[in-house]
């Protein structure tokens, strides 16, 4: 919902607001138009599930490149090896248990700095210089995962904080790059479904720019008569239409007629 609702031109700034609220200020104060409010010391939590076609018919590049994807941690789920069709009860005094030791470590963390041990500060410092000097992805997957080193480091915090610890250790940091990678393999294979989604996209309205142009035209046509017909502030980018364009000649949807002219395959 999240995703459908922020691709809206109604939805405001919605995926702004998100962004303000992923550093969590000390005080936040947000204007809407019949009212106003504002929070000190909030803390929020953003729990989202969805199948993984749902998540490819509504995630897009602006997403992406937005930074609302590098700021959450995504995980994959298998289907179950046998159906089940009812889930079991949950155990009663193992959930009051379990609430009862968050709330506890919660409460013991409250108000409290914590540092890294030396072991686990190396840790991090190597695999962040690591991120730094990454060149093995693409902008779009080098987008999502922008925050990895962030988001590593608040959740080497939660583990910590879980295990009772007065410092974030060692394995506090490996266990959350391990998360954190994980996380990357996740959105990564989103991210190619992206690509796939916006190369098909922007070759079928070029094509179709091109069909326009061939008609206003009727014979060969220039790149720029074609461009002309996609660009704006929601049309293809400049570096999209060229591969476009090289993919619809490979393809023999469009014919190089030469003198830097297109024309329409037969």
């Amino acid at each position: 919902a999240l995703l459908e609702k922020s691709s809206r031109g109604s939805s405001g700034n919605l995926v702004e607001l998100l962004l303000r609220l992923y550093d969590a200020p000390t005080k936040f104060e947000h204007l809407t138009r019949k009212a106003s409010f504002s929070v000190t010391n909030g803390v929020g939590v953003f729990l989202g599930a969805s199948t993984v076609e749902w998540v490819h018919r509504t995630l897009t590049e602006a997403h992406v490149r937005r930074g609302l994807v590098s700021r959450f941690l995504w995980v994959l789920g298998d289907r179950k090896p046998k159906p089940l069709a009812r889930r079991p009860a949950i155990n009663e005094d193992g959930h009051k248990a379990f609430l009862a030791l968050a709330a506890e470590r919660l409460s013991a963390a409250a108000g409290k700095t914590f540092a890294l041990t030396a072991e686990a500060d190396a840790l991090h410092q190597k695999r962040y210089e690591l991120e730094y000097h990454r060149d093995d992805e693409s902008d779009l997957q080098s987008a999502a995962s922008a925050r990895a080193d962030g988001l590593a480091l608040r959740l080497s915090l939660l583990l910590a904080i879980a295990d009772g610890a007065k410092k974030v250790g060692l394995v506090h940091v490996e266990a959350a790059w391990a998360v954190v990678d994980y996380s990357r393999r996740v959105s990564g294979d989103l991210i190619e479904h992206i690509s796939t989604k916006s190369r098909a996209g922007a070759e079928s309205r070029v094509l179709g720019a091109a069909r326009k142009t061939a008609e206003a035209t009727g014979g060969p046509f220039t790149r720029r008569d074609v461009f002309q017909r996609v660009k704006g502030a929601t049309g293809v980018p400049t570096d999209v239409f060229e591969r476009a364009g090289k993919a619809l000649l490979a393809n023999g949807e469009l014919i190089d007629a030469k003198l830097g002219k297109w024309k329409l395959a037969k």
